[in-house]
Protein backbone atom coordinates (compact mmCIF):
# COMPACT_ATOMS: atom_id res chain seq x y z
CA UNK A 1 0.00 0.00 0.00
CA UNK A 2 0.83 3.52 -0.79
CA UNK A 3 1.92 5.70 2.24
CA UNK A 4 -0.11 9.42 1.07
CA UNK A 5 3.40 10.81 2.77
CA UNK A 6 5.83 9.19 1.13
CA UNK A 7 6.40 11.68 -1.84
CA UNK A 8 5.25 15.23 -2.69
CA UNK A 9 2.04 15.63 -2.85
CA UNK A 10 1.56 16.16 -6.37
CA UNK A 11 2.23 12.55 -6.94
CA UNK A 12 -0.10 11.36 -4.90
CA UNK A 13 -2.68 11.68 -7.53
CA UNK A 14 -0.84 10.07 -10.29
CA UNK A 15 -0.42 6.76 -7.85
CA UNK A 16 -4.51 6.73 -7.43
CA UNK A 17 -6.56 7.85 -4.54
CA UNK A 18 -7.82 4.93 -4.20
CA UNK A 19 -4.43 3.79 -3.17
CA UNK A 20 -3.85 6.77 -1.06
CA UNK A 21 -6.63 5.76 0.94
CA UNK A 22 -5.46 2.37 2.14
CA UNK A 23 -3.01 4.32 4.03
CA UNK A 24 -5.31 6.66 6.30
CA UNK A 25 -8.45 7.09 8.38
CA UNK A 26 -10.23 8.49 4.77
CA UNK A 27 -14.12 7.92 4.00
CA UNK A 28 -14.30 7.91 0.28
CA UNK A 29 -18.21 7.90 -0.71
CA UNK A 30 -18.92 8.19 -4.43
CA UNK A 31 -22.12 8.19 -6.07
CA UNK A 32 -22.13 6.43 -9.63
CA UNK A 33 -24.94 6.97 -12.39
CA UNK A 34 -24.26 3.89 -14.93
CA UNK A 35 -25.81 5.93 -18.97
CA UNK A 36 -27.40 3.80 -21.28
CA UNK A 37 -24.25 4.12 -23.75
CA UNK A 38 -21.70 2.34 -20.34
CA UNK A 39 -20.52 5.95 -19.72
CA UNK A 40 -20.36 6.89 -16.44
CA UNK A 41 -21.15 9.99 -14.42
CA UNK A 42 -19.82 10.30 -10.67
CA UNK A 43 -19.61 12.07 -7.35
CA UNK A 44 -16.72 11.19 -5.12
CA UNK A 45 -16.20 12.61 -1.89
CA UNK A 46 -12.99 12.63 0.18
CA UNK A 47 -12.11 13.17 4.10
CA UNK A 48 -9.19 13.01 5.13
CA UNK A 49 -10.19 14.87 8.21
CA UNK A 50 -9.40 12.14 10.30
CA UNK A 51 -6.17 11.40 9.03
CA UNK A 52 -4.82 15.05 9.41
CA UNK A 53 -5.83 14.41 12.65
CA UNK A 54 -4.00 11.59 13.84
CA UNK A 55 -0.83 13.08 11.98
CA UNK A 56 -1.27 16.50 13.68
CA UNK A 57 -1.24 13.88 17.09
CA UNK A 58 1.73 12.23 16.00
CA UNK A 59 3.38 15.98 15.44
CA UNK A 60 3.35 16.27 11.91
CA UNK A 61 7.37 16.14 11.43
CA UNK A 62 7.56 14.78 8.49
CA UNK A 63 8.15 17.91 5.85
CA UNK A 64 6.84 16.15 2.87
CA UNK A 65 3.31 16.04 4.36
CA UNK A 66 0.67 18.62 2.92
CA UNK A 67 -0.80 20.87 6.02
CA UNK A 68 -3.96 20.09 4.87
CA UNK A 69 -5.34 18.10 1.88
CA UNK A 70 -7.68 19.88 -0.53
CA UNK A 71 -7.94 21.13 -4.19
CA UNK A 72 -4.55 22.59 -4.75
CA UNK A 73 -3.03 19.93 -3.92
CA UNK A 74 -4.66 16.78 -4.62
CA UNK A 75 -6.02 18.40 -8.08
CA UNK A 76 -2.95 19.51 -9.52
CA UNK A 77 -2.97 15.99 -11.94
CA UNK A 78 -6.32 15.46 -12.21
CA UNK A 79 -8.04 14.56 -15.61
CA UNK A 80 -9.38 17.57 -17.85
CA UNK A 81 -12.37 16.18 -17.54
CA UNK A 82 -12.57 15.48 -13.98
CA UNK A 83 -13.68 18.55 -11.42
CA UNK A 84 -12.67 18.95 -8.02
CA UNK A 85 -14.27 21.19 -5.52
CA UNK A 86 -13.43 22.40 -1.98
CA UNK A 87 -16.59 21.66 0.28
CA UNK A 88 -14.77 21.59 3.88
CA UNK A 89 -11.29 21.34 5.43
CA UNK A 90 -9.76 18.42 4.78
CA UNK A 91 -12.60 17.42 2.65
CA UNK A 92 -12.68 17.68 -1.20
CA UNK A 93 -15.14 16.58 -4.00
CA UNK A 94 -14.62 15.05 -7.20
CA UNK A 95 -17.02 15.11 -10.21
CA UNK A 96 -16.99 13.87 -14.04
CA UNK A 97 -17.76 10.85 -16.61
CA UNK A 98 -15.93 8.23 -17.79
CA UNK A 99 -16.45 7.36 -20.81
CA UNK A 100 -17.44 3.48 -21.61
CA UNK A 101 -13.86 3.19 -22.64
CA UNK A 102 -12.54 3.75 -19.06
CA UNK A 103 -15.65 2.72 -17.13
CA UNK A 104 -14.31 -0.51 -16.20
CA UNK A 105 -16.63 -3.22 -15.51
CA UNK A 106 -19.14 -1.94 -17.07
CA UNK A 107 -20.74 -4.55 -19.91
CA UNK A 108 -23.49 -3.00 -22.12
CA UNK A 109 -25.32 -6.13 -23.87
CA UNK A 110 -28.27 -4.44 -25.66
CA UNK A 111 -30.60 -3.20 -23.06
CA UNK A 112 -28.79 -5.23 -20.33
CA UNK A 113 -26.49 -3.69 -17.99
CA UNK A 114 -23.78 -5.69 -15.97
CA UNK A 115 -21.69 -4.02 -13.25
CA UNK A 116 -18.89 -5.14 -10.81
CA UNK A 117 -18.98 -2.83 -8.20
CA UNK A 118 -15.51 -3.47 -7.26
CA UNK A 119 -13.86 -2.65 -10.64
CA UNK A 120 -16.17 0.34 -11.00
CA UNK A 121 -15.29 1.74 -7.39
CA UNK A 122 -11.40 1.07 -7.94
CA UNK A 123 -11.39 3.05 -11.39
CA UNK A 124 -13.54 5.73 -10.09
CA UNK A 125 -11.39 6.05 -6.76
CA UNK A 126 -8.27 6.47 -9.12
CA UNK A 127 -10.25 8.71 -11.69
CA UNK A 128 -9.46 6.47 -14.28
CA UNK A 129 -6.52 6.04 -13.07
CA UNK A 130 -6.56 2.99 -12.06
CA UNK A 131 -4.68 0.53 -14.39
CA UNK A 132 -1.01 1.69 -13.57
CA UNK A 133 1.44 -0.41 -11.91
CA UNK A 134 0.09 1.63 -8.56
CA UNK A 135 -3.64 0.46 -8.59
CA UNK A 136 -4.76 -2.12 -6.44
CA UNK A 137 -5.81 -5.23 -8.01
CA UNK A 138 -8.90 -5.50 -5.37
CA UNK A 139 -10.54 -3.93 -2.36
CA UNK A 140 -9.80 -5.02 0.78
CA UNK A 141 -11.99 -7.90 2.44
CA UNK A 142 -12.38 -10.02 5.16
CA UNK A 143 -10.43 -9.51 8.33
CA UNK A 144 -8.40 -6.61 6.87
CA UNK A 145 -11.31 -4.81 5.73
CA UNK A 146 -12.51 -5.06 8.68
CA UNK A 147 -9.42 -4.12 10.62
CA UNK A 148 -10.01 -0.81 8.09
CA UNK A 149 -13.43 -0.29 9.33
CA UNK A 150 -12.57 -0.22 12.93
CA UNK A 151 -10.02 2.28 12.88
CA UNK A 152 -12.72 4.90 11.03
CA UNK A 153 -12.10 3.99 6.79
CA UNK A 154 -15.22 3.86 4.68
CA UNK A 155 -15.54 2.78 1.35
CA UNK A 156 -18.99 2.98 0.05
CA UNK A 157 -20.73 3.52 -3.51
CA UNK A 158 -24.07 4.45 -4.13
CA UNK A 159 -24.74 2.65 -7.64
CA UNK A 160 -27.75 4.03 -10.00
CA UNK A 161 -28.07 1.94 -13.49
CA UNK A 162 -30.79 2.27 -15.99
CA UNK A 163 -33.33 0.61 -16.23
CA UNK A 164 -34.80 -1.84 -13.30
CA UNK A 165 -32.11 -4.19 -11.06
CA UNK A 166 -33.18 -7.61 -11.41
CA UNK A 167 -29.81 -8.87 -9.76
CA UNK A 168 -27.14 -7.97 -6.71
CA UNK A 169 -24.50 -9.98 -6.27
CA UNK A 170 -26.54 -12.94 -7.36
CA UNK A 171 -29.67 -11.90 -5.43
CA UNK A 172 -32.96 -10.72 -6.18
CA UNK A 173 -33.02 -6.38 -4.61
CA UNK A 174 -33.74 -6.35 -1.40
CA UNK A 175 -35.46 -2.70 -2.49
CA UNK A 176 -35.91 -0.52 -5.41
CA UNK A 177 -33.76 2.60 -6.44
CA UNK A 178 -29.99 2.80 -6.59
CA UNK A 179 -27.54 0.02 -4.90
CA UNK A 180 -25.99 0.93 -2.14
CA UNK A 181 -22.90 -0.87 -1.23
CA UNK A 182 -20.26 -1.15 1.64
CA UNK A 183 -17.20 -2.15 -0.08
CA UNK A 184 -15.68 -3.19 3.37
CA UNK A 185 -18.38 -5.21 4.21
CA UNK A 186 -17.41 -7.85 1.79
CA UNK A 187 -16.61 -11.61 2.34
CA UNK A 188 -13.53 -12.64 2.41
CA UNK A 189 -12.25 -13.56 -0.81
CA UNK A 190 -14.61 -11.77 -2.31
CA UNK A 191 -13.08 -9.69 -5.31
CA UNK A 192 -15.97 -8.64 -7.20
CA UNK A 193 -19.93 -7.47 -6.43
CA UNK A 194 -22.58 -7.98 -9.84
CA UNK A 195 -24.98 -5.77 -10.23
CA UNK A 196 -27.26 -6.44 -12.95
CA UNK A 197 -30.38 -4.61 -14.83
CA UNK A 198 -32.61 -4.14 -17.60
CA UNK A 199 -33.54 -1.45 -19.60
CA UNK A 200 -37.02 -0.94 -21.83
CA UNK A 201 -35.73 -0.65 -25.41
CA UNK A 202 -37.67 2.35 -26.04
CA UNK A 203 -35.51 3.53 -28.91
CA UNK A 204 -36.38 0.53 -30.70
CA UNK A 205 -39.89 0.83 -30.08
CA UNK A 206 -39.68 4.05 -31.18
CA UNK A 207 -37.72 3.22 -34.53
CA UNK A 208 -40.48 0.43 -34.95
CA UNK A 209 -43.31 2.42 -34.17
CA UNK A 210 -42.27 5.07 -36.80
CA UNK A 211 -41.62 2.74 -39.43
CA UNK A 212 -45.55 1.20 -39.27
CA UNK A 213 -46.59 4.85 -39.61
CA UNK A 214 -44.72 5.20 -42.43
CA UNK A 215 -45.53 2.04 -43.67
CA UNK A 216 -49.46 2.97 -43.27
CA UNK A 217 -49.08 6.34 -44.73
CA UNK A 218 -47.59 4.45 -47.65
CA UNK A 219 -50.44 2.24 -48.41
CA UNK A 220 -53.53 4.69 -47.71
CA UNK A 221 -51.78 7.02 -49.69
CA UNK A 222 -51.66 3.71 -52.92
CA UNK A 223 -55.01 3.24 -52.31
CA UNK A 224 -56.06 7.19 -52.28
CA UNK A 225 -54.25 7.19 -56.07
CA UNK A 226 -55.76 3.74 -57.06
Amino acid sequence: MLNIFSGKPVRLLAAGLLAISLSGCVEVKTKATVERDGAVSFVTEYDFSKMMDMMKGLGGSNQNAPKEMNCAEMGKEKPENVNCKDIAPNKVEFSGTLPKEQAKGVTVDGSKYKVDAVALFSEIASMGKGSGANAPKSLPNGAEAQQMKSIGMVFEMELNMPGSVKMVDGKAPAESGPVKIDMLSLPSGQTSYIVESSAFPWLWVAVGAGIVVILGGFVFMRRRSA
